[in-house]
């Protein structure tokens, strides 16, 4: 896998040198050792890289303010808006008005079409695997419902670009977090059935994306990537 730090450190300056005044001020003060947290012991280990992942995402609410949310996760039609909370002055000094105001800004997000999750600071260092899981399971209803309109779209195999699915079997293959990978894994990793974790392998492998551990034998059990990036 590539070593995390660096690609943290290219990610958030990436961020950083593509905003200003106000977005800015708020990336560079807001993120802050929590956020760093999440990324480092939730977000990486749980999917391998950080592309599609946007610290201090800036939206208009419902009363048209400024807000910003700890990370935002867009990818295609899905949106999923992910914070983490530490228990500690800022939940303890919160008046009853700012209480009212922070689920009705929640309740606003999932009526415009956002995913939300919220993480507790404790859970991020005392029990990450919990948080990865549920990140995990987040990445394979997305791939379930990709996967489920492409069977029953009737499109091309050959036509069609590549699935979500089949997109981040590669990226798992790429930041080597696994060197080889067969249908178990993808099964169990991305939440889909046997046959969709078949479907997928073997269509990477018919469009040489993927090749065998072992050509030449009747059966493949596992793959690697057939080129480099």
């Amino acid at each position: 896998m590539e070593n995390f730090h660096k690609v943290h450190e290219k990610w958030l300056q990436k961020h950083c040198q593509g905003r200003k005044g106000e977005a800015r001020r708020r990336l560079e003060e807001g993120y802050g050792v929590a956020e760093r947290a999440f990324v480092e012991k939730v977000w990486w280990p749980a999917v391998g890289h950080l592309e599609q992942l946007i610290p201090e995402y800036e939206i208009r609410d419902y009363s048209d303010g400024q807000r910003f949310m700890d990370f935002a996760y867009v990818n295609g039609a899905l949106r999923v808006c992910m914070e983490v909370d530490g228990f500690g002055p800022h939940w303890r000094d919160i008046n009853r008005r700012q209480f009212a105001d922070q689920w009705m800004r929640q309740n606003h997000l999932v009526l415009d079409g956002w995913r939300v999750l919220r993480f507790a600071y404790d859970d991020v260092l005392e029990k990450p695997r919990r948080c990865q899981q549920i990140i995990q399971q987040m990445l394979g209803m997305v791939v379930m419902a990709a996967d489920a309109h492409g069977a029953s779209s009737g499109e091309s195999g050959e036509a069609e670009e590549l699935n979500l699915l089949e997109r981040e079997i590669l990226r798992c293959l790429r930041s080597k977090r696994e060197g080889q990978i067969n249908a178990a894994f993808v099964k169990k990793e991305f939440k889909v059935s046997t046959a969709s974790a078949y479907r997928a392998l073997h269509k990477l492998k018919e469009r040489h994306y993927l090749a065998p551990v072992k050509p030449g034998t009747q059966q493949v059990f596992a793959y690697i990537l057939a080129k480099p990036d």
